[in-house]
């Protein structure tokens, strides 16, 4: 739970360059994506509705649709999401590895805390993409298919017959040679709020130590901090407190 908390995440930032800004100025999209080796079959460029480019006065959206995506919003406070409700903005990028001109949509599912705010759907390797786009009538283009027990790419151009791997690879070098893309590291971890420890919980690592005048931070080495199983549920008071071999642990800092 901890791991996942971090959420650390290797790929590429990508600049898929806008074509009619409401105002005329040139400007592109940043995109994050964990597997760029598959979008050619991207059929559409989904944004968060908390996107920046989608404020009044962005100048990217009129202040009309901007209107409208406030709605959205709101309306979204109240509702599950499905992974099918979302605005056509009217919008259009290109893709930069195969020129294709891809409709730009607010999504439900984007979210605005992780990665750019913004993603390629590519509905025939992910299914919340999937969903999305048979709502909206857009393609499901296959990329990928396998021979003799490998993925080999399809639908992809010049990467046509490269497996997966070497694909990923390729794609990679050649976005960042030619400038529209980078090799980055995103982290899911935002704020952190922690209001009480309870058992079922992942163990918050800071230890308390007397002889220190802060929190000591668990050394990354000795992560993740494990729960014991020798636990007895009186029902009074907090289980843990009773394993006094685990709380009583020994200050990484001073030795204590």
């Amino acid at each position: 739970m901890q791991r996942h908390w971090i959420g650390k995440s290797k790929g590429v930032e990508l600049d898929f360059p806008l074509r009619n800004c409401h105002d005329g100025k040139d400007r592109s999209i940043k995109v994050f994506t964990t597997h760029v080796e598959t979008l050619f079959g991207g059929s559409f460029l989904a944004l968060s509705p908390g996107h920046p480019f989608l404020e009044h006065g962005s100048g990217v959206i009129s202040d009309e649709l901007a209107g409208s995506v406030s709605k959205f919003q709101k309306e979204l406070i109240t509702e599950k999401s499905d992974f099918t409700s979302g605005i056509a903005t009217g919008l259009k990028v290109t893709n930069p590895f195969n020129g294709e001109v891809l409709d730009v949509y607010v999504a439900n599912y984007v979210l605005s805390d992780y990665g750019t705010g913004a993603l390629v759907g590519v509905p025939a390797c992910n299914a919340h993409d999937k969903k999305f786009a048979v709502a909206h009538g857009l393609r499901v283009l296959e990329v990928f298919k396998k021979h003799k027990k490998i993925l080999r790419m399809v639908n992809s151009g010049e990467y046509d017959g490269l497996s997966i791997v070497d694909a990923e690879e390729k794609m990679t070098t050649f976005a960042t040679e030619k400038g529209f893309g980078k090799v980055v590291t995103q982290y899911r971890l935002r704020d952190w709020l922690v209001s009480r420890q309870r058992y079922w919980g992942a163990p918050i690592p800071m230890v308390h130590c007397p002889s220190c005048p802060e929190p000591v931070p668990i050394p990354e080495d000795q992560l993740p901090v494990v729960l014991p199983t020798d636990i007895v549920f009186s029902g009074k008071g907090s289980p843990l407190a009773s394993v006094e071999d685990w709380v009583n642990t020994t200050c990484p800092k001073c030795g204590s």
